[in-house]
């Protein structure tokens, strides 16, 4: 006996209770039931964890290469606060310029086109890295936290630049590094020997891009450099990246003046003309800074 499908209204043998195909929609109770029905969903057990190697801490120094020369790590720092593009150098130098060289920043019109140079030399049969400047117009400046002062030397503090400068017939000081005196030894009390106290006094001379600025004389034992006038007498106005006590002069017992940063936040700068980068060295070459790392090497 046949009958009358209700949809399509084909007729359809009565034993025959099959649904006409087509997509059947789940209704919202019945995927519910199935949900429950299938319970919790089976997770696959995590593999254990790679068991590691006991390492025994003996003193032992990590491996590091005795024959080859040593590579050096640049990092060519961003304009924010932190981070920057760390280079490796394996080759035994490296130029940075604004139009030749290995590391270009043509963007900075204050880099010559050959600034300065990263160099490998061996002496006394050890490598050493240097930072040279390459006679570029602007100088190449290294962050210190304190130095003796030569005649001319330049010094970079936020964006101003001063030269230090003495009298025109001042003796010529040395620059080597004062010995200690000896432990439990006390020194006989001196006058500090200000050069040319009665025919002149250094001074610290501001440079601008018209030329020279300010004069400041250095008469008395100690000056500040600064953005406060109230904590400073060689005062930095109009400059957001001087600290309001950036750095100190001070005159020795032997006459030289020596300059040590205040722990600003921005740096004292000196203008070098060739160092010898022992493990860590910030530098700046026009407005671009550059962090120099020499990873240690235990004999």
């Amino acid at each position: 006996m046949l009958r009358k499908c209700p949809q399509c209204q084909r007729l359809l043998p009565d034993g025959d209770a099959r649904e006409p195909e087509g997509t059947r929609l789940e209704s919202v109770e019945s995927i519910r039931r199935l949900v429950e029905q299938a319970g919790p969903a089976a997770h696959p057990t995590p593999a254990p964890p790679k068991p590691q190697p006991e390492v025994t801490d003996d003193g032992i120094p990590l491996f590091h290469p005795r024959q080859r020369p040593p590579l050096a790590l640049l990092c060519i720092v961003d304009d924010g606060p932190e981070g920057g593009e760390w280079i490796r150098i394996r080759v035994p130098e490296v130029t940075i310029g604004r139009a030749e060289g290995q590391i270009l920043i043509p963007h900075d019109e204050a880099i010559s086109g050959r600034h300065c140079a990263i160099v490998r030399v061996a002496t006394q049969g050890r490598w050493e890295w240097r930072l040279r400047d390459l006679g570029s117009s602007n100088g190449t400046f290294a962050r210190a936290a304190g130095a003796i002062l030569r005649p001319q030397q330049e010094i970079l503090v936020g964006a101003c630049r001063f030269r230090y400068e003495l009298p025109a017939d001042a003796p010529p000081t040395d620059a080597e590094p004062v010995e200690a005196p000896a432990r439990n030894v006390t020194r006989a009390w001196q006058v500090p020997s200000f050069q040319g106290l009665a025919k002149g006094v250094p001074a610290l001379v501001e440079l601008t891009a018209r030329g020279e600025g300010e004069r400041h004389p250095l008469a008395g034992p100690e000056h500040w450099i600064g953005s406060s006038p109230e904590q400073c007498d060689i005062v930095v106005r109009n400059d957001p990246f001087v600290s309001k006590r950036h750095a100190q002069l001070s005159c020795d017992h032997q006459g030289r003046w020596q300059i040590r940063d205040a722990k600003s936040r921005n740096g004292t700068w000196l203008r070098i003309q060739e160092i010898t980068v022992k493990s860590l060295a910030e530098f700046q070459a026009g407005e671009q800074r550059f962090l120099l790392r020499i990873p240690s090497r235990d004999d």
